[in-house]
């Protein structure tokens, strides 16, 4: 179930809103922006996920492209609220998220923070799915960085995604060429 706060939109003819979506236990909502045409018909919308890089920062997303006749969604990383002050993407940064994706690496899948956050992103997917102006076929799902990574997450968790764009994924071996005889790195 998700919390929507309607938000205004540079268009009358766009709702956009923030969305939340409670996570079990102790793990952060998923949380993000989504958009579409006010004037769409049920079931005629493909889904437009993305997910966002690295970062601490607000979530931007042009919900004027809604108007190309598409639900869009765009997920934060950390489960941050998309939309807050300077400061508290700085906190999340120095303090709750410090070292965020470079810890809790080496103990059970289930608590790494790359976990927690595709967990988050299948939750969010799950939910907009339920939108009643979905099309109930088309989902595309895209990133750039760790959002390239996390695309190609959604896409190895929900069988419906129809279309992964991911540019430059995250996931480098870097001790791929020091352990490994291996290529490693960023490249």
């Amino acid at each position: 179930r998700a919390t929507l706060a309607e938000l205004a939109s540079r268009s009358d003819k766009v709702y956009f809103a923030k969305f939340l979506i409670p996570m079990p236990g102790e793990a952060m909502p998923a949380q993000g922006l989504v958009a579409w045409p006010k004037e769409a018909k049920p079931g005629s919308l493909p889904l437009d996920v993305e997910v966002t890089g690295y970062g601490f920062h607000a979530t931007h997303m042009n919900e004027l492209r809604a108007l190309d006749g598409k639900i869009m969604i765009s997920i934060t990383r950390q489960g941050e609220d998309p939309r807050r002050e300077e400061a508290y993407y700085k906190n999340l940064q120095t303090n709750v998220c410090k070292s965020y994706c470079f810890r809790n690496n080496g103990g059970a899948p289930e608590a790494t923070d790359f976990c927690k956050m595709l967990m988050r992103n299948a939750m969010a997917l799950r939910w907009a799915k339920t939108l009643s102006l979905w099309n109930g076929r088309d989902v595309k799902a895209h990133g750039g960085s760790m959002g390239g990574y996390q695309a190609l997450g959604l896409a190895a968790l929900d069988p419906q995604v129809s279309e992964v764009r991911a540019d430059i994924p995250w996931g480098a071996d870097f001790a791929g060429a020091s352990k490994f005889r291996r290529m490693g790195g960023w490249a």
